[in-house]
């Protein structure tokens, strides 16, 4: 019979162990995520941002982005901030995630919302 010493994992658990500062016991954590995974939509121009907000803002009638836009501050806003990440070469990400994800990844953003980090322009970021 083998005998393991030390720690012995399963899918339901993992297992550490640190060496911190007597009044450092919280830790930044970090991780990698293609947000594309998890994209809607994806606008890399204008026009495709445009059809999104139409796309999911407007109502039958209702194709004018000005007036989409008119009836909402936030959204308005939101397109704003997207037509001028465009405009400096950034790929706008539309998306969405639950608290039903059997992924790390999503529930994270589920409870903690997406980080600022380098390159990354947060537009809306709500629960």
């Amino acid at each position: 019979m083998k005998i393991r010493n030390g720690f012995v994992s399963n899918s339901s658990s993992s297992s550490f162990v640190v060496a911190v500062e007597k009044d450092a016991q919280e830790i930044v954590l970090t991780m990698k995520a293609d947000l594309r995974k998890y994209a809607d939509a994806t606008a890399t121009t204008v026009e495709e941002l445009d059809r999104i907000i139409i796309d999911t803002h407007g109502w039958k009638m209702q194709d004018n982005l000005e007036d989409i836009l008119g009836e909402s501050p936030w959204l308005r806003e939101v397109y704003e901030g997207a037509k001028t990440a465009i405009g400096e070469g950034k790929h706008v990400i539309f998306g969405e995630v639950g608290n039903d994800y059997d992924d790390s990844v999503a529930n994270y953003i589920y409870e903690s919302g997406i980080p600022e980090s380098p390159g990354v322009k947060i537009l809306s970021n709500s629960r």
